[in-house]
């Protein structure tokens, strides 16, 4: 298995954004994502995004530096940063766009001091195994 730097974080969408912003987001992400040889998952509530990156630890962290610098969120929380198998080695970037978890992302971002297990534990449960949702 490949061992790698994992980092999950959760962060609030700016107002107004929508999916033609996350679909952006999607497409050069994914580019980058493969160019780098990182792989991973977003998540989007509507009001919400939380995602987990699997990687090199100096492209996550080129990744990350351009995450933090990205105006469409705000209030990032890196909840998870730590060497693992990487879970999701076959997408440059998978997606979910689902607005019933609105209420659990909006709790999880309220209290950042969530453990490494619930946070994994969550995108574990989330973890779209053939339906990637309409972005």
């Amino acid at each position: 298995m490949d061992r790698c730097r994992q980092v999950f974080y959760i962060s609030e969408a700016v107002a107004g954004l929508g999916t033609l912003d996350v679909r952006s987001i999607l497409d050069i992400s994914r580019y980058r994502n493969l160019r780098d040889n990182i792989t991973g998952c977003l998540l989007f509530s509507g009001r919400h995004f939380v995602q987990i990156l699997e990687g090199d630890p100096t492209e996550i962290e080129n990744t990350i530096g351009r995450i933090k610098a990205d105006r469409r969120h705000r209030g990032i929380h890196m909840l998870v940063d730590r060497e693992a198998t990487r879970m999701y080695d076959d997408w440059s970037m998978g997606c979910l766009y689902n607005l019933d978890l609105a209420d659990q992302l909006a709790a999880l971002h309220a209290s950042p001091s969530a453990t490494a297990d619930e946070c994994l534990g969550f995108m574990a449960a989330i973890h779209p195994d053939t339906v990637m949702g309409p972005l």
